[in-house]
C-alpha cells in the first residue's frame, strides 16, 4: 500500500545468513579522556594524597566492582526527608493474607 502511495517499487533481498549491521561498527571501549577530565582526575589524586585519604572512601562508592549495584552490602542509604515521608507511610493489614472481613466475604 505504502508502495502505491509514493509511486516507489522496494526491491528487498535477504541477505544470506542475515548479516547484523551493529557488528560492522568498530566501538572503542577505552577512549582517550579529554585533557581537562585528565586535569581534574590529577586533581583529585594530588588532593587525595594532600588529605590522606580516598574520595571513594570518603563517599562510600564501590569503585573495583564488575556490577554496578543500587545499594551496599549494608543497606541503602536515604535521606531524611526519605526517612522522614517513609515513617508517614501507613502500613494497613493485607486482606488477603489475614482475612477479608465479614462484609467483604458477603459481597464477593
Amino acid at each position: 500500500m505504502a508502495e502505491k502511495i509514493v509511486g516507489h517499487h522496494w526491491d528487498f533481498k535477504l541477505e544470506k545468513p542475515p548479516l547484523n549491521p551493529a557488528k560492522k561498527t568498530l566501538y572503542d571501549y577505552s577512549p582517550t579522556l579529554d585533557k581537562d577530565m585528565v586535569t581534574s582526575a590529577h586533581s583529585l589524586e594530588l588532593t587525595e594524597d594532600k588529605m590522606n585519604h580516598k574520595y571513594a572512601d570518603w563517599m562510600n562508592l564501590q569503585t573495583e566492582s564488575t556490577s554496578d549495584p543500587v545499594c551496599a552490602s549494608s543497606g541503602c542509604w536515604h535521606s531524611e526527608f526519605f526517612k522522614h515521608m517513609n515513617d508517614k507511610i501507613i502500613a494497613y493489614p493485607d486482606p488477603v493474607a489475614d482475612g477479608f472481613d465479614e462484609e467483604v466475604s458477603a459481597s464477593i
